[in-house]
């Protein structure tokens, strides 16, 4: 059975807000100091997350705009799609 800290997010935007919750509940001086250290464990997974997740995006707008010129350099399309 997983911990808490190793559960994956959904999607980036539920790990986003997951993370400003523990950065908001930390501000705030309300982490239980046992806890502590499991809320910074969680955000330093929430925040790989959600970095491979914006590469990922960014690799993939990266094809789909050298693709897109691809078929115009062809005469295949006129304009961009997007």
């Amino acid at each position: 059975m997983k911990s808490s800290e190793d559960q994956i997010p959904s999607g980036y935007q539920v790990a986003l807000d997951e993370l400003e919750s523990i950065l908001a509940e930390i501000e705030s001086g309300e982490a239980d100091v046992d806890v502590l250290s499991l809320k910074v464990k969680r955000a330093l997974f929430l925040i790989t997350f959600c970095r491979a997740r914006l590469t990922q995006t960014d690799e993939e707008v990266r094809r789909s705009e050298e693709h897109t010129s691809e078929l115009q350099s062809r005469g295949l399309i006129s304009y961009a799609v997007f």
